[in-house]
């Protein structure tokens, strides 16, 4: 609600004030928007995992863009063709440049390495050796041999294990890697690099988290009295309690019967400041 009030000024001149007024209902204290859930902005900014150099130089290796290494500081530049193969089969007569650049930009704009394995675990087939013959120097023979197959304008093109590797623009291991599952599983690989379960944080699902907030919530707070605005809006934690002795209080009320608490203390005290449930200074 807005009101007015005229004040004269030196010259006799009459200046008129716009006074922006905000009414509370008396009963129940909501603000005049019928909204008594006011956002609070966070008090610690926002973890942003993407813009990491880590996740950054990570995305621009998956899409073949040159990057920069954030743990040797190396400059690595784009991907681009290999070397011609030079075999008997002459595999990069059959594709020509139109169609090498065509091939990179389609398999590099997946973006993703998994979506790239899977890609390339199509085109790869096995086909298991017919006859053995066998060897007394105890060295074990291939169990498959692998065809490699280009789709280019509509037609496929075989070729041999050098020009696929070539033509993709990856190395020759990552190729021998996917062609061995395709003898073993029906499925593409899947990178699991810093996936390990002895390695890897437990991941909460959303009903500990919900849990976490009614616990923080159920905590006697105190109110503002003396701020205006957004900031009435804000509660305080009690001088008599602390995060660690909230976290402690939450450990002995949902895992008593745990030896370990899966809700460590950092946890917990992050849902508490980024929510902004909480402020932890003296109310105003």
């Amino acid at each position: 609600m807005a009101s007015k009030a005229t004040f004269a000024g030196p010259s006799g001149l009459c200046i008129e004030a716009t006074v922006a007024l905000t009414l509370r209902s008396a009963g129940n204290g909501e603000s005049t928007n019928g909204s008594s859930d006011t956002p609070v902005r966070p008090r610690k900014r926002q973890r942003r995992p993407e813009t990491w150099k880590r996740a950054v130089a990570k995305s621009k290796r998956a899409k073949g863009e040159e990057y920069t290494s954030p743990s040797t500081g190396v400059t690595v530049l784009s991907r681009g063709t290999g070397p011609d193969c030079r075999c008997r089969r002459r595999c990069f007569d059959s594709v020509s440049q139109s169609e090498r650049a065509a091939i990179l930009a389609a398999f590099y704009g997946l973006g993703s390495k998994d979506l790239q394995d899977a890609h390339l675990f199509g085109l790869i087939q096995s086909i298991p050796v017919k006859r053995r013959r066998p060897r007394g120097d105890g060295r074990t023979s291939r169990r498959a041999t692998y065809t490699y197959v280009v789709r280019v304008a509509g037609r496929s093109e075989t070729v041999c294990q050098k020009a696929f590797a070539s033509l993709y623009g990856v190395s020759v291991s990552r190729v021998r890697r996917i062609a061995q599952a395709t003898s073993t599983s029906i499925c593409a690989p899947v990178d699991k690099r810093g996936k390990h379960p002895r390695r890897s944080r437990i991941q909460l699902g959303g009903e500990v988290k919900e849990q976490i907030r009614q616990h923080i919530k159920s905590v006697p707070a105190l109110k503002s009295h003396y701020s205006s605005g957004k900031s009435k809006a804000r509660k305080y934690l009690s001088p008599l309690l602390s995060v660690a002795e909230m976290h402690r209080l939450y450990v002995e009320k949902h895992e008593s019967n745990s030896e370990t608490p899966l809700v460590k203390y950092s946890y917990y005290a992050k849902i508490l400041t980024v929510n902004s449930i909480l402020h932890l200074e003296g109310p105003r």
